[in-house]
């Protein structure tokens, strides 16, 4: 997925930016395409961004809610499904996501599912002391289980 000296596609959690303000001289210059794929949060400031370079074509988007986005690329030659996550702090969004991704079930492709889950499977994981949820880790753990992910 990356290549030197600039990845193919990357995404973004919480820019802070609003679209009109996004930097398209820099992208430009960058080499990035200067459209981008966003998810939709009502009455809230876009959480996620997609962005890829002007060599590839915009990629399909397959899913999207206000915590992931999940879009389907060939890269090299490799089909892969990469589903970008940024995760709500509330127990109950967080499970709402997980079942978004299983939902997908386990693909016949590559998968990358990587970002922001606001949850770890291992209390070693955690910054703060004291503040592992264990059946918010056995939640996790038995999602990723479900569809494959290791």
């Amino acid at each position: 997925m990356v290549k030197e000296p600039a990845p193919s596609i990357f995404y973004l959690a919480e820019p802070m930016v609003r679209p009109e303000k996004y930097p398209m001289a820099m992208m430009d210059r960058l080499g990035y395409s200067l459209d981008f794929i966003s998810n939709n949060r009502v009455n809230k400031p876009l959480n996620l961004w997609i962005l890829w370079r002007k060599d590839l074509k915009k990629p399909t988007v397959v899913m999207t809610s206000k915590q992931k986005i999940t879009i389907y690329e060939e890269l090299d030659g490799l089909v892969c499904l990469l589903t970008f996550v940024h995760t709500d702090n509330f127990k109950v969004e967080r499970r709402n996501l997980r079942y978004d991704i299983i939902s997908l079930g386990s693909p016949m492709v590559t998968w990358l599912v990587c970002g922001d889950f606001n949850c770890t499977l291992f209390s070693h994981e955690k910054i703060k002391p004291g503040s592992f949820n264990s059946s918010a880790a056995d939640e996790f753990a038995a999602c990723l289980d479900f569809v494959a992910l290791t």
